[in-house]
């Protein structure tokens, strides 16, 4: 079985990944890596995932929907697992803008 995981550098899409190549599935992981997470802890869980043809990692942002559509379109998930979040804690009234624009976008796949 084919799966793109999103959120694959994250404590749950590391562990389903990892999983699902215990069950001999494809998996395309895919993590934006931003900096709001300590991104050596996202880089040594990603390093623990074996690099085959079982197993591709992209760093991508939901955001950018035209790469996104390329990658849907050429490994052709039969399965998708969206984990990808962002967690907004009291950081920054400033980072208001971004939540109202990064989440919408990034749900939404057009056809």
């Amino acid at each position: 079985m084919r799966v793109l995981v999103t959120g694959a550098a994250g404590f749950i899409g590391f562990h389903l990944s990892k999983r699902l190549l215990d069950e001999d599935c494809q998996v395309f992981g895919i993590d934006n890596l931003n900096h709001y997470y300590d991104t050596n802890l996202k880089k040594a869980r990603l390093a623990q995932l074996p690099r085959t043809s079982r197993f591709i990692f992209d760093q991508l942002d939901l955001a950018d929907g035209a790469n996104l559509r390329r990658l849907v379109e050429d490994f052709e998930p039969e399965v998708v697992v969206n984990l990808a979040a962002q967690k907004f804690a009291p950081l920054c009234v400033c980072l208001v803008q971004f939540r109202l624009w990064s989440q919408p976008q990034g749900a939404l796949l057009r056809g």
